[in-house]
């Protein structure tokens, strides 16, 4: 089958080469002439022929980052910090690098992991697939790979997928997301990709890779810790540290993996606080999505009370209510949002535009406001999205 298949692979990268060294050519990206695989054929064959790296990076990635980090990862700067300030020393220019950067990323469900890794991966890459996903990332779901009857299976795949991301980028993130997930078997295909090669023609180097290693080992610990202290700010961040490191080693059952773990990064719960600030960033990023529908001068807006009402909508109390905060908190705000404010705003801008008529400026000419009514005594405030051209809800 291997050899059915080599002959189509090989003309298929064979054109490819053809028409981007046909004279009078301008040198394109590969994406405009090939798939992914024949691209792959061609590395693998002739590596000179992949000297642009197929993944470049932003020059001002780390800029870009930071400010990616800040204004979509929600209540955790201290967590964007660590990353960035461990990536900018490891790519440092001049700086002699060892080994890959590894990263591991610990905390409950909901409060951004994956999230930043996205948010990290479009800021550094400068080319996008197809489908508009950063080329140098390459993400490794562990529920995919959780059967410990198939763990042989998964190692061989997961050492093909990782060895054409190599071949792709000189340089590049890989996410292993869930890794609690991963048969210890199958986690051992990474501890030796974490070192440098003693021999870098004989083996495969990952030294310009991060590895962002995603977990909920050690999410409750993390949620006690950040409770007792009164805030993550007054948490023991060493002690925590160690602690989750520790759980890393009992999960993966040995210590040859977490050894080469380089940071790491607690992402901690969000409580009523930290919510607020996420219900009036949410309300904020719509704002400013929307400012173009706008005439000059009009805008969404919105009752001071609006954050405060969204969160009466998590209707969690008692004793567990902390916990319910720290797991579902933000997930089930969003949805709130989503279906309270985001999608009447919505409908209420094409009901505005529609109404221009043809030939006008397509642009609201009018405020659409969130307001904030009294509920009946004992009940919560209701939430209305206002046409404030006539008092329309």
């Amino acid at each position: 089958r291997q050899r059915k298949m080599a002959v189509p692979r090989l003309l298929s990268a064979a054109a490819v080469v053809l028409v981007a060294l046909a004279p009078g050519a301008v040198a394109p990206s590969w994406s405009e002439y090939a798939s992914s695989y024949a691209r792959d054929t061609v590395c693998a064959m002739a590596p000179d022929l992949c000297g642009d790296d197929g993944c470049p990076w932003h020059p001002d990635w780390l800029r870009r980052a930071e400010d990616a980090g800040r204004a979509r990862v929600f209540g955790q700067d201290h967590a964007v910090r660590l990353v960035l300030d461990a990536m900018r020393v490891h790519y440092a220019s001049g700086r002699p690098r060892r080994k890959a950067l590894v990263v591991s990323v610990h905390g409950p469900t909901g409060v951004g992991k994956s999230l930043f890794h996205s948010v990290l991966a479009e800021a550094i890459f400068a080319r996008r697939t197809d489908r508009g996903r950063p080329v140098g990332a390459l993400v490794i779901g562990a529920v995919h790979y959780r059967d410990p009857a198939r763990a042989f299976e998964y190692e061989e795949e997961l050492r093909a997928r990782l060895s054409a991301h190599l071949r792709r980028c000189r340089a590049g993130l890989i996410v292993v997301e869930e890794l609690q997930l991963l048969p210890p078997a199958a986690a051992a295909v990474f501890a030796p990709l974490f070192d440098a090669p003693a021999d870098p023609s004989e083996a495969a180097d990952f030294s310009n890779f991060t590895f962002v290693l995603t977990s909920n080992l050690g999410a409750e610990l993390i949620s006690q810790r950040a409770y007792a202290a009164g805030g993550p700010a007054r948490v023991d961040l060493h002690a925590l540290q160690d602690d989750l490191q520790a759980a890393l080693d009992v999960a993966a059952n040995s210590t040859a993996f977490t050894r080469r773990v380089d940071l790491v990064v607690p992402f901690y719960p969000f409580g009523r606080a930290q919510l607020a600030q996420v219900a009036e960033r949410l309300l904020e990023n719509l704002r400013e999505e929307l400012a173009p529908a706008f005439e000059a001068g009009r805008a969404l807006r919105w009752d001071p009370r609006a954050a405060e009402a969204l969160l009466a909508r998590l209707a969690w109390e008692g004793e567990g209510a902390e916990s319910q905060f720290a797991r579902y908190g933000v997930q089930t705000l969003v949805g709130k949002f989503d279906m309270l404010v985001h999608g009447p705003v919505r409908r209420h801008v094409d009901e505005a535009l529609r109404a221009c008529g043809p030939g006008a400026p397509a642009r609201v000419p009018h405020d659409i406001r969130v307001a904030v009514r009294p509920g009946a005594p004992g009940a919560a405030d209701s939430i209305e999205v206002v046409n404030e051209a006539g008092g329309e809800r």
